[in-house]
């Protein structure tokens, strides 16, 4: 499911200067007019440039007919009462859990307080093909004890080694790792550096899954909040290991959700064989199979504009999981008081009308967009004549019925799309003012 929630993640809040006025008016719908201000949020709740609306004249024109298309829809959806339909409600709520769930941890988890340890260590990995004791494992066994090793000992640099020898990533940079929380690293490698002295490397080679590493420590300290920028002055480390401690962070809250006697979950045991079938409450969610292949369907709906009736359980399941961990964090986040935050409110306003207006432009065209079996019939059977017509006389496997149709339903989707967008357009006498 995380594709199709890839839209719903934190919205980034930045700040717009402009010589220009906010208050300018760049369009009129029904002559109600559109201003700059109202496009830089929109754009902004999209994660657009900034830059893009002040440079490219074409992008910022085709934002602001996209922001009157949507209002336009969101105008009809209202008048028709859509916004309380139940595939709608259900949508939004799941839409709004998952916002609050990822406003809440950018927001809760951004100054932790922390104590890691953490050492700074440069490697030279080596890996091989085929089991240990294997032939290719004896032959790389052999450049360490043989090569490496020896050369270390009469004090060649172990950076010049690594870039030599070494096969990962940070063979670029000589082998260096940088300050990496211990238990971030694998059991073997921890083990090694609890019986290192800071500057000693190891003197024969860790084993760790199908590679051979020489390890050399630099030094350990214990990082917190406070020292970290004193220890590391490399943003992108930094930006690494406060991310991991936020990951830290973040589950071990929600383990703590989920011990929360009110949160039950049948997930790990279920069978999603039928749709009564009970997964999860948590907060004022409950939750059963039928409801998480709705969801799913509403999000394929929103997404790819198509209806499913069945899903594999693994995307049932992890559909559930996700839904579940959301509704555990948004009914933490209302607890603590996020959903009044002015800026959670403003977003949220954005992505509940991108929302309404999306469901409904979907709801519309799967309704108004078929393919006949006749229409079928003749493009498939024109696109076979075409392909035995061909120098090869060889058929494609891949041209099937359902890839005709697929193709098909595409096309007059793409021209319903912009004819309807097009009437709207010129029903609700949109115009550009022409201002910059």
């Amino acid at each position: 499911m995380r594709k199709f929630f890839c839209f719903l993640v934190t919205f980034a809040v930045s700040s717009f200067s402009s010589c220009t006025s906010g208050k300018d008016v760049l369009a009129l719908v029904n002559d109600k007019p559109l201003e700059r201000n109202e496009l830089r949020e929109w754009a902004e709740a999209r994660r657009i440039s900034p830059e893009l609306l002040r440079t490219d004249a074409e992008a910022k024109k085709s934002m602001l007919r996209q922001l009157a298309i949507e209002k336009i829809i969101l105008d009809k959806a209202s008048s028709e009462g859509f916004n309380h339909n139940r595939d709608y409600q259900t949508i939004r709520d799941t839409v709004y859990r998952n916002f609050l769930a990822s406003y809440y941890n950018s927001r809760h988890f951004k100054k932790i307080k922390f104590s890691e340890k953490c050492a700074d260590i440069s490697i030279i990995r080596i890996f091989y093909k085929g089991a240990a004791g294997g032939d290719d494992y004896r032959a790389k066994l052999s450049i360490i004890n043989d090569i490496i090793l020896p050369a270390l000992s009469r004090g060649e640099n172990f950076g010049n080694l690594a870039t030599k020898y070494s096969m990962d990533s940070a063979k670029s940079r000589g082998g260096d790792l940088g300050f990496v929380p211990l238990k971030m690293l694998e059991d073997e490698i921890q083990s090694a550096i609890n019986t290192l002295a800071e500057g000693a490397y190891t003197l024969k080679p860790v084993e760790v899954g199908n590679s051979l590493c020489i390890v050399r420590l630099k030094r350990k300290v214990e990082l917190t909040e406070s020292n970290i920028e004193k220890y590391i002055a490399d943003k992108i480390t930094r930006g690494r290991i406060y991310a991991y401690v936020k990951r830290q962070a973040v589950e071990l809250s929600e383990n703590s959700l989920k011990a929360n006697p009110s949160a039950v979950s049948r997930i790990s045991s279920a069978r999603f064989a039928n749709d009564s079938e009970f997964l999860f409450s948590a907060g004022n969610i409950t939750c059963t199979t039928g409801d998480v292949k709705k969801i799913l369907n509403l999000f394929y709906m929103l997404k790819n504009v198509e209806t499913r009736k069945s899903f594999p359980k693994e995307e049932i399941r992890t559909t559930a999981e996700r839904v579940y961990r959301e509704a555990l964090i948004a009914s933490e986040a209302e607890r603590l008081g996020y959903h009044n935050d002015a800026e959670f409110k403003k977003y949220w306003e954005y992505l509940e009308r991108a929302t309404l207006s999306g469901l409904y432009r979907g709801n519309y065209l799967i309704n108004n967009v078929s393919v006949s079996k006749e229409e079928l019939d003749a493009v498939y059977k024109s696109a076979r004549q075409k392909e035995m017509n061909g120098k090869s006389g060889i058929q494609n496997s891949g041209l099937t019925r359902d890839a005709v149709y697929s193709r098909l339903y595409r096309s007059k989707f793409k021209k319903m799309k912009d004819d309807w967008e097009k009437s709207l357009l010129g029903e609700y006498r949109f115009r550009l003012t022409g201002k910059d």
